[in-house]
């Protein structure tokens, strides 16, 4: 864990009395656009078992490389953002995803899988730049007080992203001739697309404004060093929460497909990718419905609900029964809508200036989604593929824990380091 930041005064944004709008909607659609990348991940571990012929715990090497690369990149990307700043490392970031998404072209010129989680794992390394600065911003976007409620409207573009994914990779990935070559042509194309679109969108946010932050020295006023993360018993409880429940919706998706079509007689993979968007949709759905909740429940008693869904969704898909299983598997994303954004701002909340370096730590929680999938496929090859969601049970146990116990952060005797905008929309 970084050492923690000396505080000397408060932190604003230099707003220059501007409107925070056109900063909001930039840093809200790159929610969207790492939400596309994540619903295409889970049909390609489908599509290259099936056209390059790997089992399903090999296949898991690509959520392995894609999340993977988040406990690589998370802490420099912190250090990138409290450098140079917020601009600066979401212009990174993109530059990174799409040299990642062009290197889908010589990995499926050369039919390598090794290629593709290479690609994937460069990719993702720009996802985690973005991630790990946008998160903070967009809580830093107005008013403190809303913070929670506008990384969880975020979070639903994420949603809108997730659920377009598999439409895409369904409609384009499968029904193709079986050669290798010609079932990765539409990969290599499709990827080819979203890099050339991210680059686009990298020039014009690099046009835009946006705001950095600067620390102000208040004279007089002496202020008490921020508490070390690793002593603040809430925020260690929310990273342990953030990287299990991440890894456990992770591994929810990359096995969706096999365990749908094994469920359900008949069904064919195509199919399958479109009951995952079913199910990227209820994960939008969760998105919203949590975020609508805010304004009667608190943060915590939320994720407590949605944690204990998932508690026994999961259950219901280890027992195997016929197509019910596979509801109980779609049921889950609507579960895992209303934890990641909630698990975050609770995770930053008493921070102060250590708030930057504490979301870094936040987002290197998504690399639970490197090590819990290939678990599941190493089970799944060799017990059953059910057996496998039994990984899953226990990870939403711990959020459910962190939401009702261990979510409070311990009083500090003084926090004026808190960041805060200088406007509001």
């Amino acid at each position: 864990m970084p050492a923690p930041i000396e505080n000397s005064g408060s932190i604003t944004l230099e707003t220059t009395g501007k409107s925070l709008l056109w900063p909001i909607v930039f840093t809200t659609s790159l929610f969207l656009m790492w939400g596309l990348s994540y619903g295409l991940l889970d049909v390609l571990n489908k599509h290259f078992q099936e056209v390059l012929h790997i089992d399903m715990a090999r296949s898991t090497l690509l959520q392995f490389a894609y999340f993977g690369s988040y406990a690589i990149m998370s802490w420099p990307a912190g250090r990138m953002m409290e450098r140079f700043g917020y601009k600066k490392s979401i212009l990174f970031g993109l530059s990174l995803y799409a040299l990642g998404a062009f290197m889908f072209i010589p990995s499926a010129a050369a039919t390598s899988f090794e290629l593709f989680v290479l690609s994937l794992f460069v990719l993702a390394s720009g996802l985690c730049f973005i991630e790990t600065t946008a998160s903070p911003y967009v809580t830093l976007l107005g008013d403190a007080k809303t913070g929670d409620r506008r990384i969880a409207v975020a979070q639903c573009f994420f949603g809108v992203g997730a659920f377009l994914g598999p439409i895409i990779g369904g409609s384009l990935f499968f029904g193709l001739e079986p050669t290798a070559r010609e079932g990765l042509r539409t990969v290599e194309l499709t990827y080819a697309a979203i890099g050339a679109c991210v680059l686009v969108w990298a020039f014009v946010i690099s046009r835009a404004w946006l705001p950095e932050a600067k620390k102000i020295p208040v004279e007089g006023l002496k202020v008490s060093p921020a508490k070390p993360l690793y002593k603040q018993r809430h925020f260690v409880w929310a990273v342990v929460a953030q990287w299990l429940s991440v890894g456990g919706q992770i591994g929810l998706g990359a096995l969706f497909i096999n365990f749908a079509v094994e469920n359900w007689a008949d069904l064919t993979s195509e199919r399958a990718a479109y009951l995952l968007s079913v199910g990227m949709a209820l994960f939008l759905a969760g998105r919203f419905v949590s975020t609508a909740l805010l304004g009667k429940f608190s943060s915590n008693a939320i994720l407590a609900a949605f944690g204990m869904l998932n508690v026994i969704l999961t259950l219901l898909v280890v027992l195997d029964v016929p197509k019910a299983s596979t509801f109980a598997l779609i049921g889950t994303f609507f579960g895992c809508g209303g934890t990641y954004a909630y698990i975050f701002a609770l995770g930053l909340r008493g921070l102060g200036a250590n708030t930057k370096r504490g979301a870094a730590a936040l987002v290197f929680g998504v690399s639970g989604g490197a090590i819990i999938p290939p678990i599941m496929g190493l089970i799944a090859d060799a017990f059953g593929i059910n057996y496998a969601f039994l990984v899953v049970t226990p990870c939403y146990i711990v959020v459910v824990l962190f939401a009702l116990k261990f979510y409070k952060p311990v009083e500090q005797t003084q926090d004026t380091s808190g960041m805060r905008l200088g406007a509001t929309t």
